[in-house]
């Protein structure tokens, strides 16, 4: 037997494991109404967050990256727009519910510490290479690249250019045995569409290879203090379903409120 052969048994092996003592073959999951429709949270896989400018996605982001680490997950967050301060803080603030006035004057205890050294911030790495070479070496449960436009390639039309991300983030995934999550705008025109309510046909900024090189996609619609989130492309069901969020904007917390699912 081959050694890729012998890999594939390994990690047959592995899933046999998780599922005997977890009772699951996947990783438990931030809301259950909506990410049972997807199988859980699978590793090697890339999930998509997908919403036009100002849309909280980032907040969205920070609120499972939360629940994460509460499951002793390594994660990584490779910032391209957000400096790493910044970004704990608003991790901070998700993990203890606390607004900005709260985690100003927070102290950091040996327990946070500990909790949070399962936590990699990063706010200098842009290029794709440095990107896949971090991930590669360092063996992460989770990483979140936010947003995915911003990685830098070698100069080529943009429509190429995110065409190699795209389908180098799939790749690192699967090599890699782990889950990203990879959070990416909309075009201003689709953008529009979303906002207007009409999420039927949508196509990522930069290139259609982000649509085909993700497992499954999460659009995000704003609606007053709400956010509506609908499944636009899903390997592991069926699509479609929107699921209201109530927003607590000041303290990164999504509470799930309702669904209009008609494919139960």
């Amino acid at each position: 037997m081959n050694n890729q052969q012998l890999d594939v048994l390994s990690k047959f092996e592995k899933m046999q494991k998780q599922l005997k003592q977890n009772g699951r073959l996947w990783d438990s999951w931030p809301c259950d109404i909506l990410y049972e429709k997807c199988s859980g949270v699978i590793p090697w896989k890339v999930y998509t967050i997908w919403a036009y400018s100002n849309v909280w996605k980032s907040k969205f982001a920070y609120w499972h990256i939360a629940y994460f680490l509460r499951q002793g997950k390594k994660v990584l967050i490779i910032n391209l727009e957000v400096d790493a301060p910044h970004c704990f803080m608003n991790i901070l603030q998700a993990v203890n519910n606390m607004n900005y006035k709260e985690v100003m004057d927070y102290k950091l205890t040996d327990d946070d510490i500990d909790f949070y050294s399962n936590l990699t911030i990063t706010d200098d790495l842009y290029k794709l290479d440095d990107i896949v070479k971090k991930i590669e070496e360092e063996h992460y449960d989770i990483v979140f690249i936010d947003f995915v436009q911003n990685i830098e390639w070698k100069w080529m039309w943009d429509y190429e250019k995110n065409a190699t991300v795209a389908k180098t983030i799939q790749r690192t995934a699967i090599k890699t045995w782990t889950t990203i999550y990879s959070l990416s705008q909309l075009s201003n025109s689709v953008g529009r569409d979303v906002n207007n309510g009409n999420m039927d046909f949508i196509s990522l900024k930069g290139s259609w290879e982000y649509f085909a090189s993700s497992d499954v996609i999460f659009v995000l619609q704003r609606c007053d203090d709400e956010i509506i989130v609908k499944i636009s492309k899903n390997k592991y069901g069926r699509n479609g379903g929107e699921y209201a969020f109530w927003v607590d904007f000041a303290r990164n917390q999504f509470t799930y409120r309702r669904t209009d699912d008609w494919l139960d």
